[in-house]
């Protein structure tokens, strides 16, 4: 399903880093195929170490030409002059995932100025291990191929839920901040019985 793609991921903090391992090791994908960004070089020198193969840059433009598959992985308050500056470079047929909060997948569509395959995406934390459990969202032009194709990326880092997007805000609430809630907690009846 995997082997045929070319995924780039803008903004491969530990969201994109989750996804990068959960693809290497369960969909045996071509780490050449993957194609990470961030920022700055330093930050990208992590990843290469861990994902020894994979291309990384700062170039987003570079990172979404010819990719058939785009993660948003930036920090929302960050989405738009990302998408202002790599819009004109993405496929008309890749499909887009976006783990931005509270960015619905209407507004992605108007953002990239035409119609694209949209997934939106709620992940938590949990992830990082595993362990995480992700709500997913067509938007009006995603296919069930491409629901399949995100459904199975982020399987590989957790449990998914496929849901209508009017409830996307209500999963932000309580699974993307729940486990921190469940940290605080813990942290709190650590502190009470030093």
């Amino acid at each position: 399903m995997f082997t045929n793609q070319i995924i780039a991921i803008i903004g491969a903090g530990n969201i994109g880093r989750a996804l990068i391992g959960g693809l290497l090791s369960t969909h045996n994908i071509d780490p050449l195929r993957i194609r990470a960004t961030r920022r700055t070089e330093a930050s990208l020198e992590s990843l290469r170490e861990q994902f020894n193969g994979i291309q990384t840059g700062t170039d987003n433009r570079q990172a979404v030409t010819g990719a058939t598959m785009v993660v948003l992985a930036v920090k929302p308050q960050n989405a738009s002059s990302v998408i202002e500056e790599i819009r004109g470079d993405v496929s008309s047929d890749a499909l887009i995932i976006s783990v931005l909060a509270g960015v619905t997948t209407e507004g992605l569509r108007e953002r990239f100025k035409r119609d694209l395959a949209i997934i939106r995406t709620m992940p938590n934390t949990p992830m990082l291990v595993d362990e995480g459990a992700t709500a997913i969202a067509a938007g009006r032009s995603a296919s069930p191929e491409h629901v399949e194709l995100a459904r199975r990326m982020f399987e590989a880092v957790g449990r998914v839920e496929v849901v209508p997007e009017y409830l996307m805000d209500a999963v932000t609430g309580l699974s993307g901040s729940g486990p921190a809630y469940v940290y605080m907690f813990i942290e709190a009846l650590t502190d009470a019985g030093v």
